[in-house]
């Protein structure tokens, strides 16, 4: 701290008014608080600053004794102990002080010195009083983040190691200790540069990389290079060097951060000899490989033509049968309901045979139509437009009638137009699931869930029947040969398919999940004029 002019004593007849004024500007303009003191603890002087440490308003504390007031303090000998200090030996003192204001506590420091008549006498001191709180704040944070820096560094996994610009050694952490055997006081007085410390064969491109750092003409760098350690152990490291540099690009210091790989680069070498006679082998196998893949690619493509054949003529027979039912079974079906509502109808019949041939009558029209929506699920003639979502509604309303049960269709997404092949395989994948449900569950209740979104296509069909065993999957136990048309379906149109027990209730759950083909149309199904088979409209 700046010492403040000294005010001239009152009995000293050679100073003027003018110093004394002179002293009282400056004090008034200091940032610190400024008192003059007597020997016997009257407050001579003080500047506005200086209110503060008093109760009484400024200027009315001039002539009372501090004693008085040091209750500010929290020190009742602290003013005491300055006085008697300063004027007995005439040497400066220098306190600190906590005190409390408004509940907050504030460190003060305060310098006092001696006033003299220019002889021996002490008659009074100057004291100045210096607000640190923020000061001592920042220390004691500057001081907390060194212990937290120091501590890092020597548990860092690490060797770092630190020089200035001027060959001083300036850190040397626990694991530099441990990788090169040397204390860090060693250190400091054996080796100021980085250069003794590296293998002989490695130090011209070590001093390469560290030139540069130090002259200014990099900032960081990094380089794997041997070490050798005080027992002569040679190490290999990957060395991490950083330059610290001033406002004008000078390097103030370099920073090496070394980690020992000599297990890794031992283990690389002995992988690359491994992976050298590997691949010799490999070549040999891969020579093999290709040859059987050949034959292999070939026997796949060969499966898959066949099974894609096999699910043509699968649809070209349920389009025939369908067509046969439709055209043959339904048409004798109708002219045999014909016939006997004429003979119900022929006055000559009596009562008794009447009732008979009308009974066979309701027989042969239930009859065809149960043929009827038989052909049509055999052969809907919408999925040859690819409307997905009428052929799963009219399945979906078929089964619910013809085996007395509860079939609904669930559709979120929009209403798209497929293409026949995707539409095709899909509506036999959900057909073949109501089969499995109805004839091996029992189930009396199954949905049909179709979502679509931007990327995906999933069908999910649930039913409430007897489920399946949690062993039996598709992919474990899929012999059936249902389960193996599903599969060859799914695998055309790319899909995961799964059939699996419904979770937390009862039922079985097949899931179909593709990714949506491209491009797509939409469907209004609402104002798409539906395609039906020809059927017969008969009234009783």
């Amino acid at each position: 701290m700046t010492s403040l002019p000294l005010p001239p004593p009152a009995h000293a007849p050679h100073r003027t008014p003018d110093v004394a004024h002179l002293f009282t500007i400056l004090a008034d303009q200091s940032p610190d608080a400024v008192l003059r003191i007597a020997k016997d603890g009257t407050l001579l002087y003080s500047n506005s600053l200086a209110a503060e440490w008093f109760d009484l308003p400024f200027g009315e504390h001039l002539g009372v004794n501090i004693h008085d007031n040091c209750h500010r303090l929290g020190y009742d000998n602290f003013w005491k102990d300055i006085l008697e200090q300063t004027c007995s030996t005439g040497v400066s003192h220098f306190g600190c002080a906590k005190v409390v204001i408004n509940n907050r506590t504030r460190i003060y420091e305060v310098r006092a010195s001696s006033e003299t008549d220019g002889i021996t006498h002490f008659d009074a001191i100057i004291a100045t009083i210096r607000d640190a709180t923020e000061r001592h704040i920042h220390e004691h944070s500057i001081g907390e983040a060194h212990k937290r820096l120091l501590y890092h560094l020597n548990n860092s996994p690490l060797a770092i190691i630190e020089w200035d610009n001027s060959r001083n050694l300036l850190s040397w952490n626990d694991m530099a200790e441990s990788l090169f055997g040397w204390t860090q006081h060693e250190a400091q007085q054996r080796f100021d540069n980085p250069l003794p410390l590296i293998h002989p064969e490695d130090r011209t491109l070590f001093c390469e990389y560290y030139e540069n750092l130090r002259c200014g003409r990099e900032t960081s760098s990094h380089l794997r290079c041997r070490i050798q350690s005080r027992f002569d152990v040679v190490s290999w490291c990957d060395c991490y060097l950083s330059s610290l540099r001033d406002d004008s690009a000078n390097s103030l210091s370099i920073l090496c951060q070394i980690n020992d790989v000599s297990e890794s680069v031992l283990s690389t070498r002995k992988l690359q000899t491994l992976n050298g006679a590997l691949e010799e082998k490999f070549n040999l196998s891969i020579n093999q490989l290709n040859t059987a893949g050949d034959g292999l690619a070939f026997a796949n493509l060969c499966k898959q033509q066949l099974e894609r054949d096999m699910i043509i003529i699968c649809e070209r027979e349920h389009r025939r049968i369908g067509h046969d039912l439709h055209d043959s079974i339904c048409q004798e079906l109708a002219g045999l309901r014909f016939a006997i509502s004429a003979l119900a109808n022929n006055p000559e019949t009596n009562a008794t045979l009447r009732r008979r041939l009308i009974q066979l009558e309701d027989a042969a029209l239930r009859a065809m139509r149960e043929t009827r929506l038989l052909a049509r699920g055999l052969a809907p003639f919408v999925l040859e437009d690819g409307d997905l979502y009428t052929s799963l509604r009219e399945l979906a309303q078929n089964t619910s009638t013809l085996h007395a049960i509860q079939c609904r269709l669930h559709w979120r997404g929009r209403k798209l137009l497929f293409s026949q092949e995707t539409a095709l395989n899909l509506f036999r994948i959900a057909q073949e699931a109501l089969h499995n449900a109805i004839r091996h569950g029992k189930a009396t209740a199954i949905d049909i869930r179709i979502s679509i979104n931007a990327k995906t296509v999933r069908l999910k069909v649930d039913d409430n029947g007897s489920g399946i065993p949690v062993t039996l999957t598709l992919s474990a136990n899929g012999h059936g040969m249902g389960q193996k048309i599903i599969q060859y379906r799914a695998a055309i149109l790319n899909a995961h398919v799964s059939i699996s027990p419904r979770p937390n209730t009862q039922g079985a759950r097949l899931l179909c999940s593709l990714p949506i083909p491209k491009p797509l149309s939409p469907c209004n199904a609402l104002q798409k004029p539906s395609i039906k088979s020809k059927s017969l409209k008969t009234t009783r």
